[in-house]
């Protein structure tokens, strides 16, 4: 028989991924629970509520600071001027992590197993030797946004704890990577350039979002990876000063997953970690729409490749050009761009088929934006001490929120669902490219 697709796999999958009001409170409760262990250092918690030994910037902030952004596929180095509590960019130097040719040839990678912590690094440190056009006399100080769960004892240390979104370089684990970027950039000829702050992406655009914004608690990064980061509230430790706290709600667990999720988390580089991240994060939504994709080919075995789902390798953009898409054949050909190379140019698609696959897509998307929205609600229930919700701002950064169809708005109503009339109270504010202004702030605190 011919290669063709079973519209029931795909239907099921896409109900599964429901999730309706009384199992997102119970994540929500779930994730309140995780944040109460976590603030008092009890386990079992899945959110790690690491301390950034920062507070909230006053505002009045000033001079000239580099911002290093160090997140899951590009680094960039930029030289802030900031004055008035307005900022320019005076050099920029932006390289992705792995870069293959037009012919898609790989040329360098960063990422991978076989690199060695000192290449990666003077990688990174020759980013920013251009940012400051080589300057090596002028000292600048340099905000680090270092994406990936850290431990701190100071504000300007930062041991990795573990390696997210599939970079997997060896030796870094359990290291100060202050010290490795340190060493780096000394071996680079830029001992003038002083590293004052490491934080996480969330700590970042928090700080950025909170320096014109002084409603702002929260701030999440809603992209490729997927983390939020808060202010503390009320301090049970009477004896310090509230802080922004990095939740790493990335590896929130407390979840209902279906067989697709545990598929997906199997075939990661780290199976059993970043539960929350593998369900809503951009890195992993099209791995999600591909393992249905694959399960639903029906035909003779020498028909369909064993390897067909890295054959086919949808990604969130795939999904989002899908979803976008104005007529049933550009819907089309966005999925045969994939479907042709892994089953041939005979397969093809007719117009059911089409629609529930769109209506999986739609699925898939709704129920990352409903997690997120959970999520968030928790921590404004969470700093709620007397249970009042008060007025505030939460800063969403991310190319999931910004550019997947209907993600924001879907977070919005299910904070809503959530919150009920006291939803009113919370703003959402999106903020784009917050993290490196963030840094750069923290670098001048």
């Amino acid at each position: 028989m011919a290669v063709m697709i079973d519209n029931h796999v795909v239907q099921t999958a896409a109900s599964s991924f429901a999730i309706g009001t009384d199992n997102l409170r119970r994540i929500e409760s779930a994730f309140i629970y995780d944040l109460d262990r976590g603030v008092d250092g009890m386990e079992p918690s899945s959110l790690k509520m690491l301390p950034s030994f920062l507070d909230l910037p006053t505002g009045r902030e000033e001079g000239d600071a580099l911002a290093l952004d160090f997140g899951g596929t590009n680094v960039r180095a930029r030289l802030y001027h900031i004055e008035n509590g307005k900022a320019a960019v005076l050099r920029e130097s932006a390289r992705r992590l792995r870069e293959f040719d037009r012919e898609n040839a790989l040329l360098y990678d960063y990422t991978s197993s076989k690199t060695r912590p000192e290449e990666l690094f003077d990688f990174i440190a020759g980013i920013v030797k251009e940012a400051v056009s080589g300057d090596t006399q002028e000292e600048y100080p340099l905000g680090w946004t270092f994406s990936f769960p850290a431990r701190q004892e100071r504000v300007d240390q930062a041991e990795l704890i573990s390696w997210s979104k599939e970079i997997a370089v060896p030796g870094v684990e359990g290291q100060d990577v202050v010290r490795l970027l340190r060493e780096a950039l000394e071996r680079n000829g830029l001992k003038n350039v002083r590293i004052k702050a490491v934080v996480n992406d969330t700590i970042a655009t928090l700080v950025a979002a909170a320096y014109s914004d002084e409603k702002v608690t929260a701030a999440a990064i809603y992209g490729t990876g997927h983390n939020t980061g808060c202010r503390e509230m009320y301090v049970r430790d009477k004896d310090r000063p509230p802080q922004l706290l990095n939740l790493e709600s990335g590896g929130f667990s407390r979840l209902m997953r279906t067989v697709y999720d545990l598929e997906v988390d199997e075939r990661s580089d780290r199976p059993g970690a970043q539960l929350l991240e593998k369900m809503v994060s951009g890195r992993y939504l099209g791995a999600l729409f591909t393992n249905v994709a694959a399960l639903s080919v029906r035909g003779e075995r020498e028909e369909i490749p064993p390897d067909l789902e890295d054959r086919l390798g949808f990604t969130a953009e795939d999904m989002s050009r899908f979803m976008l898409a104005e007529d049933i054949a550009e819907k089309r050909s966005v999925l045969a761009v994939k479907f042709f190379p892994a089953l041939g140019k005979g397969f093809s698609l007719d117009r059911a088929e089409i629609a529930a696959f769109r209506g999986l897509a739609e699925a898939i998307t709704r129920r990352s934006a409903r997690l997120v929205a959970a999520t968030l609600s928790a921590i404004v229930r969470h700093n709620s001490e007397t249970g009042e919700i008060k007025p505030q701002t939460i800063a969403v950064d991310g190319s999931v929120y910004a550019n997947m169809p209907g993600v924001a708005r879907l977070v919005r109503a299910a904070i809503d669902e959530l919150l009920g009339e006291e939803g009113k109270k919370v703003e959402l504010r999106r903020l784009t490219g917050g993290s490196g202004f963030g840094a750069a702030i923290a670098a001048l605190m």
